[in-house]
């Protein structure tokens, strides 16, 4: 019986961390890893990484987007096999708005995407920034890559 109480538990234990999600709604302040463990993340209004402050992505984490909002870095983000996607049950083209790198100063922001996959969005924005990419997954035809070359 003792058995079948724990084993019931930990399937609603189970359950609960399947479904366990990381909101956030606040600038990136400090250096941050987001984890395997926390994912997926939802991005629930426009941030910015800010300057001088690196963001890293691990391996297989979900990081989403609400309609209209985007993420600003200033400072360095580096992902390695991520998805970026929407945070709709039924996204549609453009939900979210994009990545958007800039520069702060005499400091460039850096967006470095290795093997990633970025849904739904309309753009990767440059702006003075750099974005680096290694084996990203085809855009959609509705995807821009803006200002690559200014």
């Amino acid at each position: 019986m003792k058995k079948c109480i724990l084993l019931f538990i930990g399937a609603i234990l189970f359950m609960f961390g399947t479904y366990a999600q990381t909101n956030i709604g606040s600038n990136f302040t400090a250096n941050t890893t987001l984890t395997v463990a926390n994912s997926p993340y939802t991005i629930t209004g426009t941030i910015s990484v800010n300057a001088g402050v690196t963001v890293t992505v691990e391996k297989n984490v979900v990081i989403k987007f609400n309609s209209g909002v985007y993420l600003r870095v200033l400072g360095t983000l580096n992902a390695y096999g991520s998805l970026f996607t929407s945070s709709s049950a039924t996204p549609t083209k453009g939900i979210w708005n994009g990545l958007r790198v800039e520069a702060s100063g005499a400091t460039k922001g850096t967006i470095s995407l290795d093997s990633c996959t970025v849904e739904y969005a309309i753009y990767l924005y440059d702006q003075n920034g750099q974005i680096n990419f290694r084996h990203l997954r085809p855009m959609p035809d509705y995807q821009r890559i803006i200002g690559l070359l200014a």
